[in-house]
């Protein structure tokens, strides 16, 4: 009997030390000083938190009503597994917290309220209720993994690690009410599931902590290849592009480049002034990306110039692309302070047959493009 109360304690003390050390590691590491990830981390902290906080309950039953006991720890370890779900949808940008959701509220509710039932209805209480709790918490769970994705063609090294140790802990959830079930000692069933929660939180943890990195680091990679004004890919990403590309054997054999800019865009800036200036560069940034789409890459060259990579049109195709490019910019107007501003843009446009010379194209295109302001404005030039 001594054995069994020491195994139990054992367990129920080292499940809270370590919830405890992952919700600190969680809350107190840099990530959460990044704002974009701070509601993310906080729900995952409050999984581990509540977790914890759920064991010691569990731990102070001889000292407390057995009814206070069964609600608050079985609200605890359900109400866990719904802040991991909450924490995962704040990362997807659904920016809804859990207090506000009717749903978690009386899913949480029924449950308490079916652990009471079995307590007082059924004779082996103990382990009907482990599985009553095991099925809920391993069906919000689900939940989760689908918000991950971890086999998708898109998902990160963070979300499949991420998504494998979500599938651990599911497996983990459903064997505790197995052992529990069995004719083993006492305290080798305790021994058994200590292992198994032990090793799940572990995973648990590395997965959140590698999925939180890989959304950081990923973030500041894209911060790193896009303008901050106009949210377009910049001049670095055009020629990582390009190097992909080149390196790609798929790559068409031909392709063109078309480099353009605003006409009397520093007269624009001069007279309405620079606020004026961006929301026209923002605009035309728009328009480019959405005329040009899957067909091609629009990056902010620097300035009021831009460049278009598109992929596997010859030089004539670019001429036709490009001129209906030309005419969506004749569409573009900005009303400031009652009067219309009529946008017009050059463009100058190069083949490339060598993704290798690549900067012999874009000279080309500049020099296209310079004709093209030149010879009036508003023009589709090639060389």
């Amino acid at each position: 009997m001594n054995n069994i109360i020491f195994a139990q304690l054992n367990y129920v003390v080292i499940m809270i030390l370590i919830t405890l050390i992952a919700a600190c590691l969680l809350m107190f590491s840099p990530i959460p000083r990044n704002k974009p990830y701070r509601n993310t981390t906080v729900y995952f902290s409050a999984f581990f938190l509540c977790t914890a906080i759920g064991y010691s309950v569990f731990a102070a039953r001889p000292y407390i009503n057995s009814y206070v006991s069964i609600a608050l720890t079985n609200l605890l370890f359900l109400l866990n597994v719904y802040c991991l779900k909450y924490g995962l949808q704040w990362r997807l940008g659904i920016q809804e917290h859990i207090f506000k959701c009717r749903y978690v509220l009386v899913h949480i509710l029924i449950f308490i309220g079916s652990q009471f039932v079995i307590e007082y209805v059924v004779d082996e209480a103990q382990w009907v209720r482990t599985l009553n709790g095991t099925v809920n918490a391993a069906f919000v769970f689900w939940g989760c993994i689908k918000l991950v994705t971890p086999f998708s063609k898109g998902s990160n090294v963070g979300e499949k690690i991420a998504g494998f140790s979500f599938y651990t802990v599911i497996l983990g959830y459903l064997v505790t009410p197995i052992f529990i079930a069995s004719t083993l000692n006492t305290f080798y069933v305790s021994s058994i599931i200590l292992t198994v929660q032990i090793t799940t939180m572990v995973l648990l943890l590395g997965g959140l902590l590698s999925l939180l990195m890989s959304d950081v680091i990923d973030g500041h990679y894209q911060t790193s290849i896009r303008d901050p004004l106009t949210g377009i890919f910049n001049r670095r990403y055009f020629f990582q592009n390009v190097a992909t590309l080149t390196n790609c054997p798929k790559t068409p054999e031909v392709n063109s480049v078309v480099i353009c800019d605003i006409d009397k865009f520093k007269s624009i800036n001069d007279k309405y002034g620079h606020d004026v200036g961006d929301d026209v560069l923002v605009a035309f940034a728009g328009m480019l990306t959405k005329s040009v789409g899957e067909f091609g890459v629009v990056s902010r060259y620097g300035g009021e110039e831009f460049t278009v990579l598109l992929k596997g049109y010859s030089l004539r195709d670019a001429i036709n692309f490009t001129e209906q490019m030309r005419l969506n910019t004749e569409g573009l107007s900005m009303s400031i302070d009652g009067k219309l501003i009529q946008l017009t843009a050059s463009f100058g446009i190069s083949e490339i047959w060598d993704l290798n010379d690549i900067d012999l194209a874009l000279k080309l295109a500049d020099d296209a493009l310079l004709r093209a302001k030149s010879d009036g404005r508003n023009k589709v030039l090639a060389s």
